[in-house]
């Protein structure tokens, strides 16, 4: 979403451009716009004003450049004291029968109150750059249509569009994302917002957007050589470690964890599933168990499609001693 910005041109005209052009839809490039458009009175669904976000627009805490996920620009559009059903699109080229994932970071800025702007202008001075209390109850979500179609979702859905879940994502940034298999040689990615009511600021931002074909993501799983836990049999532990994992590109992927059936030892494993930062704890509690050694195993299923290095078995061992002892060796501190 960086460089210049140009007016959307309808390429069969459209009756909210009677001059041909939506000068008001300032489109980043490869990008277009799509809205449903104002059938009935009123400020409701009405097509927004499209624009870039600059490093200068002020944010939720009233600082600079926090409109602005990363670079100099985001695509940005907004209705003012008016709601809409709105987003932004493209076609991309894939190769059908493979997985991707489309995912972009996106955020809302919501609020003021309700007020009949055409008879009867607001006097909120707008220097609130946070949403609420009284915001438009925004939803967002991302969509891809696995056949790459050009239509607009002016319903909202779609006939093909397979849309991610929906969510409000009030004034900081968050990623969506939506997978789809691949149905031709073109796919379309959408963004889509729709906030219920007609308040002050109804604004929407996207940036950093990706169509990432799973099967070149990898995931890498540390310690790479497992988890080992020790205890004396006289002594029963709980203990606790923590795996990390990571995925290349680094972008919002889940997984999803499982102890193997068959070892000779039950660790508990929190959380069950998680996205790439969310790291997964191993917990083991020696009570009851005689001495000797133990292993089991948990297997880690990274994203939702073929991904290199998925699924990971990490190695899980245990050894419960008669006597164990252990060594402290002194610690030396020195100040530069």
């Amino acid at each position: 979403f960086e460089g210049d910005y140009s007016a959307y041109v309808p390429p069969n005209g459209h009756p909210d451009c009677p001059l041909g052009i939506c000068t008001t839809a300032q489109m980043a490039a490869g990008w277009l716009p799509w809205w449903r458009s104002n059938s009935g009175p009123g400020d409701y669904d009405r097509n927004p004003e499209y624009k870039a976000a600059t490093l200068f627009d002020l944010g939720p805490t009233g600082t600079p450049g926090e409109r602005v996920h990363s670079g100099e620009r985001a695509q940005q559009y907004f209705s003012f004291y008016g709601t809409h059903v709105a987003g932004i699109y493209q076609q991309v080229a894939v190769m059908p029968g493979r997985t991707y994932r489309f995912c972009v970071w996106g955020h809302s800025w919501s609020a003021g109150e309700y007020e009949d702007y055409e008879n009867d202008p607001p006097t909120i001075p707008d220097t609130d750059f946070v949403s609420g209390p009284q915001f438009g109850e925004m939803l967002q979500r991302v969509g891809i249509d696995p056949l790459g179609g050009d239509e607009w979702p002016v319903d909202g859905a779609g006939t093909n569009i397979v849309w991610g879940p929906a969510r409000e994502q009030y004034d900081y940034w968050g990623q969506f994302s939506v997978d789809v298999t691949a149905q031709a040689s073109t796919l379309t990615v959408y963004t889509f917002s729709d906030p219920m009511w007609a308040v002050r600021n109804n604004d929407v931002y996207w940036d950093d957007a990706a169509l990432i074909e799973l099967a070149s993501a990898t995931m890498s799983v540390s310690p790479a050589g497992g988890l080992h836990f020790v205890a004396d049999v006289a002594t029963p532990r709980v203990m606790t470690q923590t795996l990390s994992i990571a995925f290349d590109p680094d972008q919002a992927f889940s997984w999803a964890a499982t102890v193997e059936p068959g070892g000779t030892f039950t660790p508990t494993i929190l959380p069950a599933t998680g996205l790439s930062a969310d790291p997964l704890t191993v917990t083991v509690d020696t009570t009851g168990l005689a001495a000797g050694d133990y292993a089991a195993s948990v297997v880690i299923l990274g994203g939702s499609g073929a991904m290199g290095g998925s699924p990971a078995t990490v190695p899980l061992t245990l050894a419960v001693a008669v006597d164990l002892r252990e060594t402290y060796l002194p610690v030396w501190f020195f100040s530069p």
